[in-house]
């Protein structure tokens, strides 16, 4: 039997429901995240987690459910887990999170966590990873923290957004926030609460409604919560994918300006536009001109929805000379975007000679391309293996810069490895 055909097997392959909802309220400031299952469970999702955020590990404990917990329950355990998290980290929320097993036990948290008497909110949560994965798990711990969440009422600021669904887990989402911030600055656009952001607290989370718009960039992790606000509190929202790409970007932001009512100038915005492309399009010629046996082939995506559906238009439109675009979407989503190629689990490579392939996805997807010397791979899912640096990021006009350079970086190494002797 093949590797690939093996690979199939591994364990691990993505971050279960349960991390997904852990994640959200780990983002939250002196939110305590317990997880009601067997220790090892939660060391898995506790390690995933502190590979994200290194202080995220010191918010993450456990039950620690054993065998006999299975069958008769772990009440008396959880309430003696919830006091002493209570009494000695003072946390302003817990988040109390199932694992697949006690989700299948079916103890009543809600009740126990009444009878226990804490002093500071808990918010429970059936989180069982048999229902779904990261997403899934996300956009319901955040769909259940809105219910619980006591907005004030505030009078609705005009240009100004929330983003609704954004998540520590995404690879380069601290200088990716920072990009889309600096770009709705420029157009005249206040960033008003990022439900995600890390450290976000409770007292600005409760500010939601001082926005005039909702901003659902990733559909599935917002959409849901988007909606739930919609429903219940009257809020307007709209989808508008993470944008990529300099022409992209400019139509995104102009998008995002006229659901406000708003008819800004975009001078600034289009004199960086005019010079970064400038300085790309060099960098192709001298590419170009300096491999002239070989030349980017097709692409290879594996992608969140929402990620898809910002990229793929910006690899489509500007990316130097692509071939066909093979996509695979991860988690919730059809991915049924225009000019692409479903690309099936575990569907072979195929790089053509004189050509090099662009994979996208996580370190999980660059394995099973295989193709090492012919692939040059960016990451783009969970879970992460690099050293993160805060201010990069791939979205946007600065991000596309970024992004394009160390894809040419890559291009000059691998060509190098497939010289001609």
């Amino acid at each position: 039997m093949s590797s690939e055909t093996m690979s199939r097997w591994l364990p691990c392959q993505g971050y279960c429901e349960m991390a997904g909802s852990a994640n959200f309220f780990l983002s939250l400031s002196r939110c305590a995240v317990l997880v009601h299952g067997p220790r090892w469970c939660s060391s898995i999702a506790a390690a995933e987690m502190a590979g994200i955020e290194k202080k995220y590990e010191k918010q993450f404990y456990c039950s620690e459910v054993r065998q006999q917990n299975l069958v008769f329950g772990a009440a008396d355990e959880l309430t003696e887990a919830l006091h002493e998290i209570a009494d000695e980290q003072h946390p302003a929320l817990i988040a109390l999170l199932t694992s697949c097993a006690m989700s299948l036990i079916g103890d009543d948290m809600e009740g126990i966590c009444r009878a226990a008497g804490i002093t500071a909110p808990v918010v429970s949560l059936d989180s069982g990873g048999l229902r779904g994965q990261f997403m899934t798990g996300y956009e319901r711990g955040l769909v259940r923290f809105l219910e619980t969440l006591p907005l004030k009422e505030e009078e609705k600021e005009e240009r100004t957004v929330n983003i609704i669904g954004w998540s520590t887990a995404y690879p380069l989402w601290e200088g990716n926030l920072r990009e889309i911030r600096r770009l709705l600055s420029l157009v005249g656009i206040r960033v008003n609460v990022v439900l995600g952001e890390d450290g976000l607290t409770l007292e600005k989370a409760a500010e939601l409604k001082k926005a005039s718009l909702n901003l659902v960039l990733y559909s599935e992790l917002g959409e849901k919560a988007a909606q739930w606000l919609k429903e219940n509190e009257n809020m307007d929202y709209a989808i508008l994918p993470v944008p990529y790409g300099l022409g992209e970007t400019r139509k995104w932001l102009a998008k995002a300006a006229a659901l406000l009512g708003m008819a800004p100038d975009f001078s600034e915005i289009d004199r960086e536009t005019g010079r970064r492309q400038e300085q790309i399009d060099l960098a192709v010629i001298r590419l170009k001109w300096n491999n002239r046996i070989l030349r980017f082939g097709d692409i290879y995506a594996c992608l969140t929805e929402g990620m898809a559906e910002g990229l793929i238009p910006a690899l489509q439109e500007e990316f130097p000379d692509p071939g066909d675009i093979h996509l695979r979407i991860e988690g919730p989503g059809e991915g049924n975007i225009e000019g692409t190629i479903p690309w099936e689990p575990f569907e072979p490579v195929n790089v053509a000679k004189g050509e090099l392939a662009l994979v996208l996805g996580n370190s999980n997807i660059r394995n099973e391309a295989a193709n090492y010397s012919r692939c040059i791979y960016r990451n783009f899912l969970m879970p992460r293996v690099n050293l993160s640096v805060p201010e990069k990021c791939y979205v946007g006009i600065k991000g596309w810069q970024y992004f394009l350079s160390d894809i040419i970086a890559d291009f000059y190494t691998l060509a190098y490895m497939n010289r001609k002797e």
